[in-house]
């Protein structure tokens, strides 16, 4: 197998784990990030669910994020 993929950031990442699939081997599958989750929320139920949504999950108060 031959794989090529330089406009992606992870090209390596996505190979190894192509070839662990031909070789029957099991890998964890990627998480959603946070901002990901956070734009299915909006798209799906709208702004107010996803302004609840960000006011659950903003565990982290950083000064430059505000």
């Amino acid at each position: 197998m031959i794989l090529f993929d330089n406009a992606h950031y992870n090209a390596h990442e996505i190979g190894v784990r192509a070839m662990k699939l031909l070789g029957g081997e099991q890998f964890p599958l990627p998480k959603h990030s946070i901002v990901r989750l956070y734009e299915i929320t909006l798209r799906k139920d709208g702004a107010v669910a996803a302004a609840k949504f960000k006011k659950d999950t903003d565990i982290i108060s950083c000064p430059r994020m505000k």
